[in-house]
């Protein structure tokens, strides 16, 4: 009996895998990658061809919390002098955060790093599927709970 209930459990396991979604490699028209999800065989999902994925994988680099932490040491560790210069591109992730985000990022990021502040940054990061398919991806930037950056892009 023990033996048929681990056959019984290995059945399952096969079943399983050979249901779940195989990856895919699209080919086409790369500037719009709704027209080129790619209809997989063997599965009844949906997948995004390798550009779209690159696009994705591009649209959320640099936006998690390890990346804002190795990013905001240096500038932690600067004169007051120089940091307006080094928070001009910081952070990489949200490019469109104002000047005066980046400031009040890099504060709460330093008070972190040096274990002296309070605060707390949290990121968002969501896939979406609208109601008439179109999909996009978005990013948020809280700091203390207040939303300092967003950005989002089709896919």
């Amino acid at each position: 009996q023990l033996r048929s209930q681990q056959q019984e459990k290995q059945q399952q396991k096969q079943k399983t895998r050979s249901s779940s979604p195989s990856p895919q490699i699209g080919a086409g028209n790369t500037s719009n990658c709704d027209a080129v999800a790619v209809l997989d065989s063997e599965d009844t999902g949906v997948h995004l061809d390798s550009a779209c994925r690159a696009a994705t994988i591009g649209f959320f680099d640099g936006t998690n919390a390890c990346d804002l932490l190795l990013e905001g040491s240096t500038p932690a560790k600067a004169e007051d002098t120089n940091l307006s210069r080094m928070l001009s591109d910081f952070p990489h992730g949200f490019q469109e955060l104002s000047e005066e985000g980046a400031m009040h990022l890099h504060s709460v990021v330093s008070g972190f790093l040096h274990a002296d502040g309070k605060g707390s940054i949290e990121i968002r990061q969501t896939l979406v599927v609208d109601v008439d398919g179109q999909r996009s991806v978005r990013k948020v930037l809280l700091v203390n709970g207040i939303e300092l950056c967003m950005e989002e892009s089709e896919i």
